[in-house]
């Protein structure tokens, strides 16, 4: 009966290792898949196929790191997994063992190495969002000055009819320079 309870405890052990171990190759076929998908929404962030607004670009690139992020902690749950299931360091470790491993050791690194990438990207991004925001809010103070000047322009100079009125418009006329001047440096 001993030998039969013992048997009994290394099918039921052996039952149990090859569910977690189809589960855990399901998992990394599942990373594997993502890997793709994540390298092309890169790809297309950074060659859009349609014109995409620097929010946009900034929103995509944002929700693909958060992608990553979950992946990344998903894969960290397979790594512990995997310390679990498989031989530990030292011990005799099968071929096909080693092909799992690697396999998982693969998508880390594919991993980290399209986080690192979309950070970059996103940086590049926030930049330029962030020198947009700065144009638009200079044309928001800039754009009632230039319209003032186009109808000081267009109303032209009045005739003086007096010494007078004739410092006074030239006064008027060397501040509306400086104006212009001070307004073109913010260019």
């Amino acid at each position: 009966m001993d030998i039969l309870k013992k048997t009994d405890e290394r099918l039921e052990f052996i039952l149990d290792f090859n569910k977690r171990l189809a589960v855990f190759h399901t998992c990394v076929t599942e990373l594997e898949d993502w890997l793709g998908e994540g390298r092309k929404r890169l790809d297309g962030i950074r060659n859009p196929v349609e014109l995409l607004s620097p929010e946009d670009r900034v929103t995509k690139t944002m929700e693909v790191q958060e992608d990553i992020t979950k992946k990344s902690e998903f894969c960290g749950k397979q790594e512990t997994e995997k310390n679990e299931i498989f031989p530990k360091q030292g011990e005799k470790v099968s071929s096909d063992a080693k092909k799992f491993l690697e396999r998982l050791k693969t998508v880390r690194t594919e991993l980290n190495k399209l986080d690192e990438e979309i950070k970059t990207e996103c940086a590049k991004f926030s930049e330029d969002v962030k020198y947009f925001a700065e144009f638009q809010t200079g044309i928001k103070a800039f754009d009632p000055w230039m319209k003032k000047a186009e109808q000081r322009i267009i109303d032209g100079l009045m005739q003086p009819k007096s010494l007078v009125e004739a410092c006074e418009i030239l006064g008027s006329s060397k501040n509306f320079q400086e104006e212009c001047e001070a307004k073109l440096k913010i260019l």
